[in-house]
């Protein structure tokens, strides 16, 4: 059985939000529409040690506190935010151990990119928004950003779908407490394509009120490619909730993906995880 010891650092400044945050995306800090350029930044400090003592000191399966025995960097970047009433902006150029591990099949720069997307509202009325760019992943309720979970280790849950997207996103309310969001991808976390097929999204944010959040996902698209010709179509589906009041909070998530294979073969993985504090 593997045993790891994690201690942590986190060094980061928090705004007080009136609303409970979804934590399955990395935007969990205020974005005022004032016209103006905002920059924040973090730095994910920690120690890990596992008996196990794997070789190399990469620890398996893993991309957050990824190294063994020593003092390293998990996740340190820089956010730059531009907003105005129509025109939206940012880039998040990050750095550290989650990066190195969970970027490696990136290419060149593009390893170092955590978000940078531009938007525009398409509406004068409604908040409509076009967006295109790296977004992070709205799968499951975990994301990289440790700050914003109850458990700094996290769950093996999230290690098995995107941390991360790239294409374009559609935002529309569609009503006072429910909000949708539609992807066209890249593919399943991959900024540089690894074939001609675009992948397609969706997301459902239900708010009923400032303390409950309920979010339901779904993904399909083609996974073949040059570097794995085995893979066909991957389906993807996850439903999560946050709750957060006072000193009590919770979360849990349910997800299933199915991948067609060669020979008309199928892989299927199924995950349930329940978080709780108080």
């Amino acid at each position: 059985m593997k045993r790891l010891l994690v201690i942590v650092l986190v060094f980061v400044s928090t705004n007080a939000l009136a609303q409970v945050v979804n934590t399955g995306v990395m935007d969990t800090s205020s974005f005022a529409f004032k016209g103006k350029v905002t920059v924040e930044g973090y730095v994910d400090a920690y120690y890990a040690l596992d008996f196990n003592k794997p070789a190399g000191k990469d620890q398996p399966y893993f991309v957050s506190m990824a190294r063994d025995r020593e003092i390293n960097i998990n996740l340190a970047y820089v956010d730059v935010k531009y907003s105005s009433s129509r025109i939206r902006a940012r880039f998040v150029p990050g750095f550290g151990t989650y990066v190195n591990s969970n970027y490696a099949h990136e290419r060149g720069t593009l390893k170092n990119i955590i978000e940078g997307s531009v938007g525009i509202k398409l509406s004068k009325t409604k908040n409509i928004w076009l967006d295109a760019g790296v977004f992070g992943s709205p799968y499951t309720n975990e994301s990289a950003i440790s700050k914003d979970h109850l458990a700094y280790t996290r769950s093996f849950a999230a290690e098995y779908v995107p941390f991360y997207l790239s294409g374009a996103k559609l935002t529309l309310p569609l009503a006072p407490k429910l909000s949708a969001y539609l992807y066209l991808l890249n593919g399943w976390q991959q900024i540089y394509d690894t074939n001609s097929k675009m992948s397609a999204g969706t997301q459902l944010e239900y708010r009923p009120n400032n303390f409950l959040l309920i979010n339901w996902d779904t993904y399909i698209g083609q996974e073949r490619s040059v570097a794995d010709s085995t893979l066909g179509q991957r389906y993807f589906t996850d439903l999560y909730f946050i709750y957060t009041k006072g000193k009590f909070s919770a979360t849990s998530c349910f997800y299933v993906g199915v991948q067609e294979q060669a020979e008309s073969k199928k892989a299927t993985w199924v995950a349930r995880q329940l978080h709780r504090t108080i």
